[in-house]
């Protein structure tokens, strides 16, 4: 008797990576090496999105919360059987490891950038993961190529398919997140001043550059971020919102006044914004009412409580006030106090002509670090800078691009539409404001332009993607009208400009 023996039934029913491997037909196998897809475009939405986290939450809780969802996405992909669906069974999963690396590691990315702006660090945090990922779906696709009957067909459906990522990262994601075209190095500006320029390394993420703003030293050796963000005239309930969007553009140098009566508003944004106060360089001014030896110190006082810390980095008197020059001497003496006793960082000036820093210089010690005056290519004050440089002062711009221009009467346009500074932005494409504040930095100034638009904001600070020429700052110099948009410094006097400062 013949007797038929019957196949012994498999002992285990194959995994879903098994089927995947054996049972491939047409691009199924491709499917499968799409896996890793879902969890590089969460990833990377994830990490961009990781700065805006971080001021609502601490590292450590993003980075425990990010290894929840890694580890339940993987404990998801075990549990998987032989009916899943691709969609359950790995989109779904791999979503969530994506979630969770981007929660996870997006931080720890970011924080290896230094000093770049909100969206700059969350589009390299994305970058640098979406390539990680890119090489573990190739990786998984070209394991399928080789393992299958289709090998040809799906060697060539992974390059294709790299071919197109890369394209997105390299072509789309950078431009879409606003990383920044590489700055070249800005030039200081040649003469007797001792206050060097020197400009920070410029980091960069895969080849590509982050817009840092250069620092200039001041003639006693503290750093100050050459561009900063002004508040003149800014209502204090638009400040605060203001201020936190030029700290999350990227600006660490923030210039107010008492007599601008928003420095209150100045401290609350630095406390929102979530940026590290030593990160940024924070500059205040005296208003002539507060000056004398003893209500200098209260000035200090008072200003140090509205922005709520206890050190300034600049101090600065805000007028000259000639008339009254005694006591200009007296609190320029009170601000040398406070530098001796640590509670500022650098000392200085504003609005202060060559016969006023002569006299100051006679009478007291500390040389100032800055000198903050109007200088615009329709008033660029040559004896002042020359002074300011005799004597190793920096020279601050208010006004930089013009501002009080735009107001004028006379015979001038404002300088945003000045047909040679239109020119020259249009062979940079750039903007005049841009072509402006360059010029600052290009003759070794630091500049503080003002604006509440975050548009404006944005483009104030995105001015290192290109350089002017020699000709074209001669050309900007030569716009200079010698007529002066500001109030006469010996027309300042207690008795017009006189106001009382309120207490902290």
């Amino acid at each position: 008797m013949t007797t038929t023996r019957t196949p012994a039934p498999s002992s285990a029913a194959p995994s879903r990576t098994s089927q995947y491997l054996q049972d491939v037909r047409g691009f199924s196998a491709l499917l499968a090496g799409v896996a890793y897809f879902p969890m590089t475009a969460v990833n990377f939405v994830v990490a961009l999105a990781v700065p805006r986290l971080q001021r609502r939450t601490s590292g450590p809780v993003l980075l425990v919360a990010g290894l929840v969802l890694a580890v339940a996405g993987m404990a998801w992909l075990g549990l998987i059987d032989d009916g899943t669906s691709y969609a359950v069974g790995v989109a779904l999963p791999m979503a969530l490891i994506g979630a969770g690396q981007g929660l996870a590691f997006g931080p720890l990315t970011a924080s290896g950038i230094a000093r770049v702006d909100a969206a700059d660090a969350g589009a390299a945090s994305g970058v640098v993961n979406t390539f990680h990922q890119l090489g573990g779906a190739l990786g998984l696709s070209l394991v399928l190529a080789v393992t299958t009957t289709f090998g040809g067909a799906m060697l060539a459906g992974s390059v294709l398919l790299g071919a197109a990522l890369v394209a997105a990262v390299v072509l789309v994601l950078p431009s879409a997140a606003g990383v920044r075209r590489q700055a070249r190095g800005v030039s200081g500006e040649r003469g007797t001043s001792r206050a060097s320029r020197r400009t920070r390394p410029v980091p960069t993420v895969r080849g590509m550059t982050v817009n840092q703003i250069p620092a200039l030293t001041l003639n006693n050796g503290v750093e100050m971020p050459a561009l900063g963000y002004g508040v003149f005239q800014t209502p204090p309930d638009e400040t605060v919102t203001a201020v936190e969007a030029a700290l999350a553009t990227g600006y660490r140098h923030v210039d107010t006044a008492a007599a601008y009566g928003n420095e209150r508003e100045v401290g609350e944004a630095i406390r929102r914004s979530g940026v590290p106060r030593d990160d940024i360089f924070l500059e205040t001014k005296v208003w002539i009412s507060d000056f004398g030896y003893d209500a200098t110190l209260h000035a200090f006082d008072k200003s140090a409580g509205k922005l709520g810390v206890e050190q300034l980095d600049l101090l600065i008197l805000h007028q000259a006030l000639p008339s009254r020059f005694d006591l200009t001497v007296d609190a320029y003496r009170a601000l040398e106090k406070l530098l001796a006793d640590g509670k500022v960082r650098a000392i200085g000036v504003s609005n202060f002509m060559p016969e006023h820093l002569d006299r100051l210089l006679d009478a007291t010690t500390v040389v100032p670090a800055v000198n903050q005056v109007e200088v615009h290519p329709y008033f660029r004050q040559p004896d002042v800078l020359a002074a300011d440089a005799a004597h190793g002062i920096l020279t601050q711009a208010w006004s930089p691009i013009g501002g009080i221009t735009f107001y004028r009467d006379g015979e001038h346009t404002s300088t945003l539409q000045d047909p040679t500074i239109l020119g020259i932005a249009a062979a940079h494409d750039a903007t005049a404001a841009q072509v402006m504040l360059r010029w600052h930095l290009q003759q070794g100034r630091s500049a503080i332009p003002k604006s509440v638009t975050p548009s404006r904001i944005a483009e104030n600070f995105d001015v290192l993607g290109f350089e002017l020429s020699d000709a074209e700052l001669a050309a900007i110099d030569a716009l200079d009208t010698g007529v002066r948009g500001g109030p006469e410094p010996e027309a300042i006097t207690l008795e017009t400009f006189g106001r009382d400062i309120p207490e902290a």
